[in-house]
């Protein structure tokens, strides 16, 4: 849009410009500022009333700016009426929106994500995507994450929608997946597609440890912040991993089959938020350096 009126009526203040997303998922500021200046400020500068809460992100998913404002209790402040910084929601998925939690999806995404899983499966696109991780998958090395990530998108992109991710941190297999049935819209109790895959002629099984110190993974991870090489927090993220591949069991803890299992991709999306967000906060998000 137009760059609006500048916050200051004197002095030097900020302008602000807006643009709308046409579809789901923009990358970018949804908002851009200015420095602007008026006629200079004569006497006793007023004073500022407090800084305002944080808005909301103006990005729904990806890295946007958020706004705070102040009012000029008197005439003639000097400064700012308004601020703004950087904020960052999990990762977009080019063209199929945001990645989002599992347990928080609606009724009806968790129908929109079985049917298109259904729909991926009837066809030779899922063996296809997933053998490429038995014949190609980079573990114990710096390759691990950006190889996940495209292989994500791999996924994505025959399945046709943002897949979700399962935070293990905060518990076991999702219900989403851990059922055998559901019902579907049209009020039929039918197969969960979700909850297996087939590998070659059989159907894919899970053999989960019976408990599981999931905080112990929560206080792990919480170190992933704290690293500032890219290859220490490779290795902590792929230890932690590792980890939820073996307590899952079944083909989950094979690496020929474990792809062919669906909580294998809610598992990795998980991963690469992971990743995602040590981006986001150590400004690698952009560069060639991961």
């Amino acid at each position: 849009s137009d760059w609006a009126q500048c916050s200051a009526s004197c002095g030097t203040g900020t302008q602000r410009s807006t643009r709308t997303c046409l579809d789901r998922g923009c990358n970018g500021p949804a908002s851009r500022t200015q420095p602007c200046t008026n006629t200079p400020c004569t006497g006793t500068s007023g004073r500022w009333g407090e800084w305002s809460d944080w808005a909301q992100c103006s990005a729904s998913c990806g890295t946007g700016t958020q706004r705070s404002t102040r009012t000029c209790l008197d005439r003639g402040c000097n400064g700012p009426a308004s601020r703004t910084q950087p904020c960052t929601n999990t990762p977009c998925t080019v063209g199929l929106g945001r990645r989002r939690n599992v347990n928080s999806l609606s009724s009806a995404e968790l129908h929109d994500l079985r049917e298109a899983w259904a729909r991926m499966t009837a066809t030779s696109q899922f063996s296809n995507v997933a053998s490429m991780h038995r014949l190609l998958c980079p573990h114990g090395n710096l390759f691990f994450l950006p190889w996940h990530r495209l292989f994500l998108e791999d996924l994505e992109n025959a399945l046709g929608v943002a897949m979700p991710y399962w935070d293990w941190t905060r518990g076991g297999i999702p219900a989403a997946f851990a059922a055998r049935t559901y019902t579907n819209r049209a009020g039929r109790v039918v197969s969960n597609p979700l909850f297996a895959g087939q590998f070659f002629g059989r159907t894919t099984q899970r053999l989960p440890f019976s408990t599981f110190d999931f905080n112990q993974l929560r206080r792990e991870l919480a170190l992933a912040p704290s690293q500032t090489a890219f290859a220490r927090l490779s290795s902590l993220v792929e230890t932690a991993h590792n980890t939820i591949h073996v307590a899952v069991g079944g083909d989950m803890a094979i690496l020929t089959a474990a792809a062919f299992d669906p909580i294998f991709w809610a598992h990795h999306c998980f991963v690469d938020l992971v990743w995602y967000r040590w981006q986001v906060q150590t400004d690698r998000l952009t560069t060639a350096d991961p």
